[in-house]
């Protein structure tokens, strides 16, 4: 269902994609009709829903899904696989249907012979959780019968002990053993020792999982964003906090240009679909819009150039095994190579104390702001890689930074940054993003 992500992420999300849900669902709803005719022997109303189910499969296969996924059926490996399964399932059906159903019911095909393998399977098939009950519940609404739901239940248990006790008489048949001997500790050690260790471990499967589960999915949008820049080991040159209004919703028009934005970009429907599967999974209420101040809120007191950014937010009020983490850092890293002539010679004069004061000072640095981050419940901040590849000229925003000295005061040495962002026509740009630099 989601694209580029695995299964350990998606339990890591406590995310359930809805369409996995419903298609659940109508396979549950789907068994239980079959089952319900089965019952009744009715072998006219399994040729309807036989001809019912051969025709909504192709339809949804052939038609209806490659319209949602923009994926054609012969590229879909997993929907190949569930076709097969479900030809076979028509196959055996329509053997069904040719000779009749059995006239007479009883038990399932586990019980049909006496040996290890059916008796180690119906004991498998009887400890899956109300699996059993829940085929002995609509065996009793299906089946004409005087007998009311306990004393059904207990007829199946005495037809359960029956057959394996039958199994129990095969097995002393087939594998004789001396009266009164004691069993080798290969056996106690052996069998035994593994049916324990695997006892123990369903014991303790529900605190290990548990334990390493996050909390359940609930958006927590951030509540402060503050962002640095710093040159080598120096002090950061600037610092800015957005806060309150400057933390601004999406809105849905917003959100329905960035999906409409995906699919503009021609590079073929295996990224477009990996871009959108990652957006899907989001509402425009879960998704901000970071609005920065462009002048620093520090004065500049004193070579990669790192762009840090932190997010703060407000956790629910959860008592988890595992606490939501509430404010989360991660930086940008861009290197100033030997062809950044105008970056280097503007920083030589800044640090030499060179320039000129009566002029602005001013360099650009190359694809150093993130447009787009995913904030995880407890990770560190990370770069959208689907969206980098969708918007490969705009992801990274070019940032101008300028040196600025105080006028108004004669002989002043105050001195600050001011940052802004080199815009241009970008394909998204939501109405909560400031139209104004910086």
């Amino acid at each position: 269902e989601r694209s580029g992500e695995n299964v350990v992420q998606a339990i890591q999300e406590n995310k359930v994609p809805v369409a996995f849900l419903v298609m659940l669902l109508v396979q549950f709803i789907l068994i239980i009709i079959d089952r319900a005719l089965y019952l009744r022997r009715n072998v006219c109303g399994k040729l309807f829903f036989q001809l019912f189910q051969v025709i909504a499969v192709h339809v949804w296969l052939f038609f209806v899904l490659p319209e949602i996924t923009r994926t054609k059926f012969s590229d879909n490996i997993i929907a190949q696989f569930w076709y097969l399964f479900k030809c076979i399932y028509f196959g055996y059906s329509s053997i069904q249907i040719r000779l009749g159903y059995p006239q007479r019911i009883a038990g399932n095909f586990f019980m049909k012979r006496f040996n290890y393998i059916n008796q180690m399977l119906y004991r498998i098939y009887s400890i899956i959780p109300f699996l059993l009950e829940l085929r002995r519940i609509m065996d009793w609404i299906f089946t004409n019968t005087a007998l009311g739901l306990t004393s059904w239940f207990q007829l199946e248990d005495i037809y359960a002990d029956v057959y394996l006790n039958k199994c129990a008489r095969w097995t002393e048949k087939k594998y004789p053993t001396k009266r009164g001997v004691p069993r080798s500790k290969l056996l106690k050690y052996g069998i035994a020792g593994l049916l324990f260790a695997l006892l123990i471990l369903i014991i303790l499967f529900p605190l290990l999982f548990f334990s390493l589960s996050s909390s359940f999915y609930q958006s927590n949008p951030p509540t402060e964003v503050y962002v640095e820049i710093k040159l080598g080991g120096y002090l950061p040159i600037f610092k800015m906090t957005a806060q309150d209004t400057d933390i601004v919703s999406f809105k849905s028009a917003d959100y329905n240009n960035l999906r409409s934005s995906i699919y503009s970009s021609n590079l073929g429907p295996r990224v477009e679909d990996t871009a959108y599967a990652f957006l899907r999974d989001f509402n425009p209420d879960d998704i901000r819009c970071v609005n920065l101040f462009s002048r620093s809120v520090d004065l500049w007191e004193t070579i990669p150039v790192r762009f840090s950014y932190t997010i703060t937010r407000n956790p629910p009020n959860r008592h988890d095994s595992e606490p939501i983490t509430t404010v989360v850092t991660s930086e940008n890293i861009v290197e100033i190579t030997l062809d950044d002539q105008q970056i280097r010679t503007a920083l030589i004069e800044i640090l030499n104390e060179t320039f000129d004061s009566r002029t602005t000072t001013q360099f650009t640095i190359n694809k150093l702001l993130p447009r787009f981050l995913h904030v995880k419940p407890k990770a560190k901040p990370r770069h959208i890689d689907p969206f980098k590849t969708i918007f490969p000229y705009e992801y990274f925003g070019n940032i101008t930074m300028s040196l600025n000295r105080a006028t108004s005061v004669a002989n002043s040495t105050d001195v600050w940054w001011s940052v802004f962002e080199n815009r241009t026509e970008f394909q998204v740009s939501p109405s909560c993003e400031l139209k104004t630099n910086g």
